[in-house]
């Protein structure tokens, strides 16, 4: 009964004080949402993209865009540091693109040739193509 009674009192006040009440609710609210906002990014946006960071080998795959000159030592010595899975070199892009077309006047298709070779991870399970 006494549990009840106070119940009762402090829901009494908190209605004689609706102005504060009110502004109780909105610091509280205040406070919450940015937390929720934060939590939904954290195990939303963030998660899902370490989860492809750590999953899809394309993602990792880096592509140097100016015209560097690497010789085939530097590759090698690239390709057995520990943080390094796999390191192949590869040739401007221009010099591996080419326009394939049926001759029949017809739209051609643009593919991009791409170096690859065993143990290459963009490949998966796939055997590596043979020249």
């Amino acid at each position: 009964m006494r549990a009840s009674l106070t119940a009762a009192l402090a829901w009494q006040d908190y209605r004689a004080d609706s102005w504060l009440s009110a502004c109780s609710v909105l610091a509280l609210v205040a406070v919450i949402a940015p937390l929720l906002v934060l939590f939904g990014l954290k195990f939303g946006l963030v998660s899902s993209l370490t989860e492809r960071l750590e999953k899809d080998p394309a993602v990792r795959e880096i592509i140097p865009l100016g015209g560097g000159r690497f010789s085939a030592d530097f590759i090698a010595q690239l390709g057995q540091r520990p943080d390094v899975a796999f390191a192949l070199p590869r040739t401007r892009q221009i010099a591996a693109t080419a326009d394939l077309s049926r001759g029949t006047g017809d739209i051609g298709l643009t593919v991009e040739m791409l170096p690859t070779a065993a143990g290459d991870p963009l490949l998966g399970r796939l055997p590596a193509p043979r020249a």
